[in-house]
């Protein structure tokens, strides 16, 4: 159920409330899901998703996966030794959150502590007379007054979030005085007891925020009802933060398998080990000359580029090198390239220099030399190409690689 609810839910691109309402309309979607009968009635509350989201970790889908791979009638993804293309890729699923504001954040939290007093009032009210004074109302006007004005300036979030927070803190404390009166926390569901949980969480984090005037802190939570939810900075051009799980994702002739789910950021570089733990040779483009300027071939030579992979592969890396083009030199490689086909453009590129174009750059390396590199290199290029030089400087005996 928990699966094919979700899967409903992905495909359908809804939220966690119409997707039950959607299963509790369409028989289809309730046989889908594994129930053996229609019911009017809704299969489960929209709340549960969160903890379908939960329970479908890495290793259930995985074994899912496999079994999809076997019914197919393969007993496995890859026939053969070393065949086949892997491709990985590291992406972040979206969270079926609202975009969180610190203002937002507190204010849910507040309103959830008033729902909290509200039940544990219920059960001392006998012994006390005068519910909780939580300023609800007032507090709700200074959370709108807020929210609702087309720009607000730091000064004017920073007093709307201290405000929420005075709130927070007096409404936890109401709810202290009355376990000690003789409230039961017991009586509040799991759920409420975890809420309470997350509510004092997010309070510390905020106060900790203001206090220090930053807008970070370790473990953020961005959501009340998902703490669990962190966000991923991304870096993407219009979305610099997304918030969901982060997933790193491997495909092998057609099937994708996850790697590794995890709610907090992470660097996707450090899987590759376990990702290609199956490829056994690492293809270099290694040619003649990075041989005989790096170390001394068939008498002495100037090794003058110690930085290329020409003495193998540190011992914890268990892969076997291929170089093809090793005893080739820069115009019979482009020759091979000819003879295979090359688009003509590519071959005759001008070379590029293995650490990048900061080797060039005297001193420190700063924004404004690297402008300043890029323009004298574009002002080169498109020269040797005006003036039709830019083939020739590859003739034999020429071979130019301009510093």
């Amino acid at each position: 159920m928990a699966l094919g609810a979700l899967i409903i839910k992905e495909i359908l691109g809804i939220s966690d409330r119409e997707t039950v309402e959607q299963i509790k309309e369409n028989p289809y979607l309730q046989y889908f899901i594994g129930m053996e009968s229609y019911s009017s009635k809704a299969a489960f509350n929209a709340s549960m998703m969160v903890h379908f989201r939960k329970k479908i970790g890495m290793k259930l889908t995985n074994k899912i996966n496999k079994e999809m791979v076997k019914k197919n009638g393969e007993s496995s993804v890859r026939k053969k030794e070393n065949e086949g293309k892997l491709l990985l890729d590291a992406t972040c699923t979206p969270a079926d959150i609202k975009y969180p504001t610190d203002i937002g954040i507190v204010n849910e939290a507040r309103e959830k502590t008033e729902k909290i007093i509200d039940k544990l009032y219920e059960e001392i009210k006998e012994k006390r007379k005068e519910k909780p004074r939580t300023y609800r109302e007032v507090a709700r006007k200074d959370y709108l007054a807020i929210v609702k004005k087309r720009r607000v300036s730091k000064k004017e979030r920073r007093k709307g979030i201290k405000k929420q927070l005075q709130y927070i803190k007096r409404n936890l404390s109401h709810i202290e005085k009355m376990v000690e009166e003789g409230a039961r926390i017991e009586k509040l569901t799991k759920k409420e007891q975890d809420l309470l949980i997350t509510i004092k969480k997010v309070y510390e984090q905020q106060l900790e925020m203001y206090e220090k005037n930053t807008d970070r802190v370790a473990n953020r939570i961005v959501s009340v009802t998902q703490p669990h939810v962190r966000p991923i900075v991304r870096g993407k051009a219009g979305k610099a933060v997304e918030f969901g799980a982060k997933i790193s994702a491997s495909s092998v002739n057609g099937y994708v398998f996850l790697d590794k789910l995890s709610w907090d950021n992470y660097n996707e570089s450090g899987d590759l080990k376990e990702q290609i733990e199956d490829v056994k040779w690492l293809a270099q483009g290694t040619i003649y000359p990075d041989v005989i300027e790096s170390v001394s071939v068939k008498g002495p030579s100037a090794t003058i580029k110690s930085h290329h992979n020409v003495g193998g592969l540190p011992d914890y890396m268990k892969l076997q090198i291929v170089e093809p083009l090793r005893m080739l030199f820069k115009d019979e490689v482009r020759r091979v390239g000819a003879t295979l086909g090359i688009d003509p453009e590519l071959l005759g590129r001008h070379p590029f220099p293995g650490p990048g174009l900061s080797i060039r750059i005297l001193g420190d390396i700063t924004p404004e030399k690297v402008q300043i590199l890029q323009d004298v290199d574009s002002v080169f290029i498109e020269g040797l190409k005006s003036w039709g030089l830019y083939d020739k400087v590859f003739v034999e005996p020429l071979q130019v690689q301009y510093f």
